[in-house]
């Protein structure tokens, strides 16, 4: 008798190769945004490719957590995640105090002539 079925079922993949794969992605995705949100800046180009990097470690972070990474996937992300957010504010702050001295100095310009 002929079977309906011309192959069998393939058996599923096996867990250890899945929980490799989301490490490494997460691990990746983690990293570029890290070194993304470390860039330098200046007042012309604005801090949007800074913020991009922390976004991509954010969702790094959420990759790990809706794929169930290992543990230290998680905490390797969420650190990455603080040290990126802290890059990113340090940042802004410096961006913006030097446009506040730039409008000072306008401004003694200004007012000197």
């Amino acid at each position: 008798m002929m079977s309906t079925q011309p192959y069998p079922p393939s058996p599923p993949p096996p867990q250890n190769d899945r929980s490799t794969a989301v490490a490494i992605g997460v691990c990746v995705l983690a990293a570029i945004g890290t070194i993304m949100s470390m860039q330098s800046t200046s007042l012309m180009n604005g801090t949007g490719s800074i913020w991009l990097g922390v976004v991509l470690v954010g969702a790094s972070v959420a990759v790990a957590f809706i794929l169930r990474g290992t543990t230290w996937v998680k905490v390797v992300a969420s650190i990455l995640l603080g040290l990126s957010l802290v890059s990113a504010l340090y940042m802004e702050h410096q961006v913006n105090e030097k446009r506040n001295e730039i409008t000072r100095d306008l401004q003694s310009w200004q007012s000197g002539s």
